[in-house]
Order: structure tokens, then C-alpha cells, then sequence
């Protein structure tokens, strides 16, 4: 049996642990791909060039969309940030599974371009609960933090929009909730190429 391949869209909004699960998720099966997105963002404290993003400057960013290198880009908290093509269409091309750890602006957009993709929503379990997380983070100025708390709530109401939810209270439960949506949508009908003869 050969899978077509599949495209699955974590989003979340900043400080909910989207990255976090991913990133357990993927050494536990090496048949999925990560999309490592591009960002005018400045590097944080720890973070590697090409593996947490690929960092440019905000005309290399424009001048990059402008030549269509991304299947979507969005303005995220002041930054850009956006998800080459290549690396995306060469993995569905192989029938292979590549996960993709953007904002909600970016998942519509790739769910505009690729309808059949997956989305999964990680969510905080509440307010009070990110406000800590975003507060104990230390990178962000308490702005950035207000602006972030205020995002979630819009974002929130974005969730009927999405495949699934996965409500990030315990960070075991969460990343095992995301590896059986991942089992799950690999066994859907509709992705498996299956054929039987006598």
C-alpha cells in the first residue's frame, strides 16, 4: 500500500507549546518531515540557524515572496514570518507526511492552497495559564506580552476552523493526542493508494 502524501498544520497562538510537541513528536518517527520556516524575527538565545528558522533580513524576506518562495507569509507580532515551497511540495510529492508549526494566519492560507491538509489547534488551558508561560519565557517585553494575550482570545475563535484540538494541559497527554491524529490521518481512506487481486 503507497499514501499520498500529507500535509499537517500545528498552529497555536505564541506561548500555547505548539513547538514544544512538534519537536517531541518528530525523533519518535523518522518518516516525518519538518518544515523549518523562514523569519525577520531576531535569533533567540539557543536557537540554530536552519533547524529552529532560516533568519533573513526583512528585504531578503520581500525580495524571496516577490519570486513566489513561499506557499504562505504573514505578520506575526511585528516579524514576518513565512513557509518555503520546495521543501513542502518535494515531501507530498514522495507521499511523505511534513509538519508545519505556523500561526493561524499561515494555516488558512496553506489550507487555501492544500484543502486536503490537516489542521490541529494547540490550545492553553486557559488565559491565566499562557499569560505564566509567556511571563516565565522571559523574551518578551511586557507590550509584546499584552499584544500575545490578546491574540490568543482572537485566535481562539478560530478553533471551529480546524481539524482538531488539542488542549496543551499536560505536555505527555498532548504529544500523544498529536502522534494518534498523525496515525489516525495516515489510515484515512482517502490518502491510502490500495489494491487486491486473486
Amino acid at each position: 500500500m503507497n499514501s499520498k502524501g500529507l500535509i499537517v498544520v500545528v498552529s497555536s497562538p505564541s506561548g500555547a507549546g505548539r513547538t514544544t510537541i512538534v519537536r517531541r513528536v518528530l525523533p519518535q518517527d523518522e518518516t516525518i518531515r519538518y518544515s523549518t520556516s523562514v523569519t525577520t524575527r531576531p535569533r533567540r538565545l539557543g536557537e540554530k540557524e536552519g533547524k529552529d528558522y532560516f533568519f533573513v533580513s526583512e528585504k531578503e524576506f520581500k525580495q524571496r515572496v516577490e519570486r513566489g518562495e513561499f506557499v504562505e507569509w504573514a505578520e506575526v507580532h511585528g516579524f514576518m514570518y513565512a513557509t518555503p515551497r520546495a521543501p513542502v511540495v518535494q515531501v507530498i510529492q514522495q507521499g511523505g507526511v511534513i509538519i508545519l508549526d505556523i500561526d493561524i494566519q499561515g494555516a488558512m492560507r496553506v489550507k487555501e492552497e492544500f484543502p486536503d491538509c490537516v489542521t490541529v489547534f494547540i490550545a492553553p488551558p486557559s488565559l491565566e495559564s499562557l499569560e505564566k508561560r509567556l511571563r516565565n519565557r522571559g523574551t518578551d517585553s511586557e507590550e509584546l506580552v499584552r499584544r500575545k494575550l490578546q491574540d490568543a482570545l482572537r485566535e481562539a475563535a478560530k478553533i471551529p476552523g480546524y481539524d482538531y484540538l488539542i488542549i496543551n494541559d499536560d505536555l505527555d497527554t498532548a504529544v500523544k493526542q498529536l502522534q494518534a491524529v498523525l496515525e489516525a490521518e495516515r489510515c484515512r481512506t482517502k490518502r491510502a493508494q490500495y489494491s487486491i487481486t486473486a
